[in-house]
């Protein structure tokens, strides 16, 4: 898998495809643990990256999810999909 692009060098085509290569990381990816990218949270980050405006940044994470990553108003916003596919939040 290639490097990251930057919030600015993502395009709605290349965030997909990026999201894409998540199946390639398979359990361990970070060498601390880290769960396979799941094709649920694939999916699920593919659909609402069809539904946006502004593309973000696609970040694998830790527990096989997927983080979908924007810059707002100079804030960082963030939805994080579980490894199974739906929104993950705070409890």
């Amino acid at each position: 898998m290639r490097n990251p692009l930057t919030h600015t060098e993502f395009t709605l085509e290349s965030a997909q495809q990026y999201v894409d290569a998540f199946v390639e990381l398979k359990d361990d990816w970070d060498s601390y643990h880290a769960d396979a990218i799941t094709p649920e949270a694939i999916a699920a980050a593919k659909s609402l990256l069809s539904l946006v405006q502004e593309t973000p940044q696609p970040v694998p994470l830790l527990n096989g999810g997927v983080m979908l990553t924007w810059l707002w108003n100079g804030h960082e916003v963030n939805i994080q999909i579980g490894s199974d596919g739906k929104l993950a939040h705070d409890d």
